[in-house]
């Protein structure tokens, strides 16, 4: 089915329910696609007409990758086109943590990783580096940011490694702490990741499903507790979640665990921001468990949003499936409400679309920040016999 076709058929859907007298369908039919947020455009500075039409549904918003992205200006007209079509705010997210995993890089200041930071033995680094982060993307339109990093790294595991702050628990707290509070001078929305913790896995959540070997004990001491750590030392919005399987704690990955997300994150730790899927259309997810079921599974376990990073055929199929689900009565209407509840809120409080797009952007400062910092972790580590 072609998205065009997905979108006439989603207004059949509200008419049928609206002819029926189910004025609850109704409101199903029109909330269901604000729990989603989607990557779009395979070509760089080429939009498409999927994610337009996804937006009329009401999705959420967007999320961004080096795809989306020539030069600062060019991203910053496709946004305010994204946003205009809209007519309201739009949640637009990317990835920044510094050096590889920056994914908006042409004119923006690209930084170091996390590791490297830690490397420059000063947090005081991690929080000008977020600071510049921060003030850059808020100049382009971007309002929400898919970092810092709260996985602890573990040498010999190989898929986190220097997006990690460290293989210490205290120094990832202090230093992710600082982070955070740099990327509060931008006003923007802050999402950590990846819950309960990638760290300890040595296969990528993008190929197949991780497995977490360490004992409860040691995962719950040394991972979990970050989110709580930080949580409480400097707040943040969003937690993004991990596909990563522990069976001492569920027989289900993290994303799909009614344990982490609902037991943990929310109970017993107290977080009630928006909780979000890291991509279902990793392998671990779209392969292990199938779109549809992910999407189910994953809202039920407790995530309030979903993320699907580039294929229109499975955006498709994954508004439709919760869809499905909530009319059907698989999921209960008070998690519908509360997740609604948390995503308007969220929105509610993202900054207006930003009119100026050359404030901060290429100035001397922060090319001169990157190169003092780039120098400074080369220094430290080259004392310490090691290499990044």
């Amino acid at each position: 089915m072609e998205v065009g076709e997905f979108h006439t058929k989603f207004g059949m859907i509200l008419t049928k329910n609206e002819s029926e007298g189910g004025m609850m369908g109704r409101k199903i039919a029109e909330m269901t696609p604000k729990f989603f947020i989607f990557g779009f455009g395979e070509r760089c500075g080429k939009i498409g007409r999927e994610i337009f039409e996804f937006l009329e549904t009401g999705i959420s918003g967007v999320v961004l990758f080096q795809r989306n992205c020539s030069d600062p200006i060019q991203l910053w007209s496709t946004l305010r086109n994204l946003v205009e079509f809209s007519n309201r705010k739009l949640m637009i997210a990317v990835d920044q943590e510094g050096g590889e995993a920056s994914h908006l890089r042409d004119g923006f200041t690209i930084g170091i990783s996390a590791m490297g930071i830690r490397a420059g033995n000063d947090p005081e680094y991690a929080r000008r580096q977020a600071e510049v982060f921060s003030k850059e993307l808020s100049t382009v339109g971007v309002n929400t940011i898919f970092a810092p990093v709260l996985d602890v790294n573990l040498p010999g595991n190989p898929v986190i490694g220097i997006r990690s702050f460290s293989d210490s628990p205290d120094d990832v707290v202090v230093y992710s702490s600082k982070f955070i509070e740099g990327l509060k001078k931008g006003k923007l929305k802050i999402c950590v990741k990846h819950f309960p913790g990638h760290g300890p896995t040595r296969v990528d959540s993008h190929e197949n499903l991780p497995r977490v070997w360490l004992k409860k004990e040691d995962y719950i001491k040394n991972h979990i507790s970050i989110f709580k750590r930080v949580l409480d030392a400097v707040g943040y919005d969003m937690v993004m979640t991990a596909h990563v399987l522990h069976p001492e704690f569920d027989e289900k990955p993290g994303t799909l665990s009614k344990v982490f997300l609902t037991d943990i994150l929310r109970n017993e730790f107290g977080f009630d921001g928006v909780i979000i899927t890291d991509c279902l259309e990793m392998k671990a997810m779209s392969e292990v468990y199938g779109i549809e079921k992910a999407t189910v599974e994953s809202f039920k376990a407790g995530a309030d949003l979903i993320l699907l990073s580039h294929t229109p055929e499975y955006q498709m199929r994954a508004i439709s499936a919760l869809r499905d689900a909530v009319e059907n009565h698989e999921i209960p209407e008070s998690k519908v409400k509360k997740s609604l509840e948390r995503l308007e809120e969220f929105i509610e409080t993202l900054p207006e679309f930003p009119h100026d797009v050359t404030a901060v952007l290429n100035l001397k400062e922060n090319v001169h920040f990157e190169d003092e910092i780039s120098r400074r972790s080369i220094f430290h580590v080259s004392r310490c016999g090691d290499e990044l």
